[in-house]
């Protein structure tokens, strides 16, 4: 008699992996959009402190990409959309990135303001969009540690 595994026996073992693969594969999907996130929180303060550093040791350009490589890497990928300056807005925008996740193309927005005798970069928030990457990074990057003062009144070199 050949000693061989049954029908019946290869069935449950098949059962069983797909029961394992229907459990494991959303658990790790979540974790790659988690990696995700924390490589683009992390990108955006290396950018912010990028920015701080070149503005307390040269001057605030008019082109952030100028200013951050994080910033220029994110535009050349077409992540990041940055814009000149904005005399229209109240007080004016120095200039702006827009950071696109997934789908949402103003996640977040750097910006440095003139406030007159000081300048200053605030991030905000855009629209969230239908991706949950974009609502978990704003979650993640507190929009209360901003604005940083970049020069002007309160910043000593």
């Amino acid at each position: 008699m050949k000693k061989a595994f049954t029908m019946i026996e290869l069935i449950f073992v098949i059962v069983i992996l797909g029961i394992l693969a229907a459990v494991a594969l959303p658990r790790i999907m979540a974790t790659r959009d988690d990696a995700k996130i924390s490589a683009i929180s992390s990108d955006i303060m290396t950018a912010v402190s990028d920015i701080a550093n070149h503005a307390m040791a040269y001057k605030i350009e008019d082109n952030l990409s100028l200013m951050s490589n994080v910033i220029r890497d994110y535009e050349s990928r077409g992540i990041a959309d940055v814009t000149l300056t904005d005399e229209t807005t109240t007080p004016p925008i120095n200039s702006s990135v827009d950071i696109t996740v997934g789908d949402v193309p103003d996640c977040i927005i750097l910006s440095i303001v003139d406030k007159g005798d000081t300048k200053i970069i605030e991030a905000s928030y855009g629209s969230t969009g239908d991706t949950g990457l974009c609502a978990t990074l704003q979650r993640v990057i507190k929009e209360k540690a901003y604005p940083m003062k970049l020069e002007g009144k309160g910043v000593s070199y």
